[in-house]
């Protein structure tokens, strides 16, 4: 009896771990050398691009075709993005951003207007990012190289597996 009462609670739990790992979008997406990229990470990306583009009223935007390029580039995207942070140091994206914010004071209240959230979450989604590409370009312009090369070396190299439907990695 207790076999069975214990198999059942396993079975409950394994339902209820499950269900909410798929609910909260916990899964991944991709693997990036061994690293996850979420689907909550990339609909956090995706949801405001796709509103950004419709705010600029590109009559695209409703067309499949460009969303599919979209939800590809999104995910091309999170991919650098997760071998540049794999590089760099972290506080020096804090440090940047920090010097930036005390040098334009309208980058606060003009990234809420364009870009239409919060600004915690344009911190995140695009302030970090672009800042932690410039350093990555900056310390490659030091060593005499181009960002765009070591993308391309680094995608090459890197171990990347696609779990998402519809989508492929090539490097």
């Amino acid at each position: 009896m207790i076999k069975y009462f214990s198999a059942l609670v396993a079975l409950i739990v394994v339902g209820w771990g499950s269900y909410t790992f798929i609910n909260k979008d916990l899964y991944p997406v991709a693997l990036v050398n061994w690293r996850p990229v979420t689907a909550r990470e990339w609909s956090r990306v995706f949801t405001p691009t796709i509103a950004y583009y419709q705010t600029l009223k590109k009559p695209e935007v409703s067309d499949q075709v460009f969303k599919e390029e979209m939800r590809r580039a999104v995910l091309d995207k999170l991919i650098e993005q997760r071998l540049i942070y794999q590089r760099i140091n972290q506080a020096d994206i804090e440090t940047q951003i920090s010097t930036l914010l005390a040098q334009n004071q309208n980058l606060k209240a003009g990234s809420e207007k364009l870009y239409n959230m919060s600004w915690a979450n344009f911190q995140e989604l695009v302030l970090r990012p672009q800042v932690a590409l410039e350093l990555m370009g900056k310390q490659l312009a030091d060593n005499n190289q181009k960002i765009e090369d070591w993308l391309k070396q680094q995608k090459t190299a890197a171990t990347v597996f696609v779990f998402a439907r519809g989508f492929s990695w090539n490097g």
